[in-house]
């Protein structure tokens, strides 16, 4: 696992499930471009001579099927990962586990999370391979994530980010629990997960703990269940920091982008990235079932592994 002569490897690990959510989105954005987009900074970075490898984690507790296109795609992915989750949390945590106990990350190497609305510029990868810090960003928002600051040409610090990150081997291992900890927290379990790392967008103390009963919340209960426990988590996550305190970088100018209307972010004209990729996806041959069998995680129960086959090689439509 920790060989010092293997060069390091960037393991990309795609969450993905069939079913879209409610977020307002821009006209030009579509799942597929996210991917394809995705794919594509694959590509450039293999050819900058790059080990990537790319894990496809696939919720398959709806029970139905990936559209065909998506699917298409998703087979240029190195692994499958089956994931019942059902909510963005739920899935998160046994994809966290697999990391760990299966993909299994040298201290050197690094691990990027993503979730399929993000969309990505070509060289993207490459330039996050390129980083010192524990965990690398490729998109924050200072407005939702504290403030950007720049620390040295193409790298700024920023106090934390969303679930789409990047974090090196050695950093995850001892990380781990604390990532499935606080997935459990509720509400914007993310922000939890980067307080736990010692990171603080807003001043820590008695105000944030309390916030979650304030009339201003997103809770339409505020004194209810999960109020309280989001608050007891943040409690949880503020005495976690005291023993914590991870380096966070952003790569600049951004590279990549959250796809909801109002957390666009950069300069980019993102739409016009969107587009091009339906000109450069092209074409490939449809994989059968062994193809698709072989890249299946080992330590996969054969339920799951039959729910993935049956949501990947599907008959469009």
């Amino acid at each position: 696992m920790n060989d010092p002569l293997s060069a390091p490897v960037l393991h990309v690990v795609l969450r993905t499930t069939p079913s879209e959510n409610r977020k307002n989105r821009p006209s030009w954005y579509s799942k597929d471009r996210c991917i394809a987009s995705l794919f594509a900074a694959v590509d450039r970075a293999r050819e900058a001579g790059l080990d990537v490898r790319v894990t496809a984690a696939i919720d398959v507790s709806s029970g139905r099927p990936l559209p065909g296109s998506t699917a298409h795609l998703l087979h240029r992915a190195d692994a499958f990962l089956a994931v019942r989750g059902g909510t963005a949390a739920k899935s998160w945590r046994p994809v966290v586990r697999a990391v760990r106990s299966q993909i299994r990350p040298a201290d050197a190497d690094l691990v990027y999370f993503v979730e399929d609305d993000h969309l990505h510029h070509p060289d993207a990868l490459q330039l996050l391979v390129d980083g010192t810090a524990d965990y690398r960003l490729l998109y924050a928002l200072e407005s939702e994530h504290g403030a950007i600051s720049q620390i040295r040409p193409g790298w700024a610090h920023v106090p934390g980010g969303t679930s789409s990150f990047a974090v090196t081997g050695r950093a995850f291992r001892s990380d781990f629990r604390r990532h499935l900890l606080m997935s459990c927290g509720g509400g914007a379990w993310d922000e939890l997960s980067w307080r736990a790392l010692g990171s603080h967008a807003t001043p820590p103390g008695v105000e944030y703990i309390l916030a979650p009963f304030h009339r201003s919340s997103k809770w339409t209960r505020p004194w209810g269940l999960r109020p309280l426990r989001h608050a007891v988590f943040r409690a949880l996550s503020l005495l976690l920091a005291r023993g914590r305190r991870r380096s966070i970088e952003l790569r600049t100018p951004i590279r990549a982008t959250h796809c909801e209307s109002i957390m666009l972010a950069g300069e980019e004209d993102w739409g016009a990235l969107a587009r091009s990729l339906d000109l450069t996806s092209g074409t490939r041959p449809r994989p059968g079932e062994a193809d698709a069998a072989g890249k299946i995680l080992l330590r996969t129960r054969a339920r799951d592994a039959h729910t993935v086959l049956a949501a990947l090689l599907a008959e469009p439509r």
